[in-house]
């Protein structure tokens, strides 16, 4: 299975080469023909300022990328099998959220549950990088007990199954919650260096789990977006043709298959190639 850093290297390495590297000719527009210019859209106009500046265009002249960011999750999980180290949380939404689920899990005496001292209540926290797809997984980057928890430790714990949500801070309107975007569950990783006679400081209250969250999102498509006033037909089937002519792939016949693909006057949907998925660059 390919790491998601490796994925997201490759992205980010072919991201550099179709829009990012001003150094590259992409050769992208050709002169049109007396009955093409019958027309006056957008390929004309780009046509018109490639020869009064004599020189050539380039995609990302003319287009955005989305898709290509990762998106932050959070969740409300339970911890088990502290060795004593738990302990009860304060009364804030995130003790009432695992309360409301506990129950929905028709779980006996929640509030006992999470007062036992093999227990605790954390903050989940992940990166779903772009281009994961559903099924596969990828790190959680921090598990923490929060402000005010009578927990001291999480060496030792198991976080039991929760999900991630899609977390935004919205202008005036503060933290909101979007879609369920992944699950976490897994042993929790203590930084090496934090010994067991440390119980109580900061290192034993924050841990991860590498490889412990799983992606539920469906397909999210990276994607070529023209700027609205170079909107046209020809315009994204002249781009979609360039970018197919230097990146393709090749399916099970052996026949050549574009990884570029039309989808409107305003979008292009890439695929990225196998063989940047798992490029990493050096250090």
């Amino acid at each position: 299975m390919t790491h998601p850093s490796q994925r997201l290297c490759g992205l980010f390495l072919m991201l550099g080469i179709l829009v990012l590297a001003g150094c590259q000719d992409m050769k992208l527009f050709r002169s049109q023909s007396p009955d093409d210019e019958k027309e006056d859209d957008a390929l004309i106009r780009v046509d018109r300022e490639e020869r009064a500046a004599n020189k050539r265009s380039l995609v990302k002249d003319y287009t955005s990328i989305s898709g290509n960011k990762m998106v932050v999750l959070e969740g409300v999980g339970l911890v088990t099998k502290l060795d004593g180290t738990g302990g009860d949380s304060p009364a804030t939404n995130d003790r009432k959220e695992l309360m409301d689920e506990m129950r929905r899990l028709q779980i006996e005496n929640p509030n006992e549950v999470l007062r036992s001292p093999y227990t605790a209540l954390v903050i989940v926290r992940a990166y779903l990088p772009a281009l994961v797809e559903k099924g596969e997984k990828f790190d959680v980057y921090s598990v923490r007990l929060p402000d005010g928890s009578e927990a001291t430790s999480l060496a030792g714990g198991w976080l039991m199954r929760c999900d991630l949500w899609e977390k935004q801070i919205m202008p005036g309107r503060g933290p909101m919650t979007g879609k369920r975007l992944a699950r976490a569950e897994g042993p929790i990783l203590i930084s090496a260096d934090v010994s067991k006679e440390e119980a109580g400081s900061a290192g034993l209250m924050r841990g991860s789990i590498p490889g412990g969250a799983v992606c539920l999102r469906e397909e999210k498509p990276l994607s070529i977006h023209l700027r609205s006033d170079y909107r046209s037909v020809r315009m994204a089937n002249r781009i979609t043709s360039r970018i197919g002519e230097r990146f393709h792939d090749y399916d099970e016949y052996g026949i050549r298959r574009p990884l570029a693909r039309f989808r409107a006057d305003s979008r292009i949907d890439l695929e990225v190639h196998p063989r940047y998925k798992i490029t990493i660059p050096d250090i």
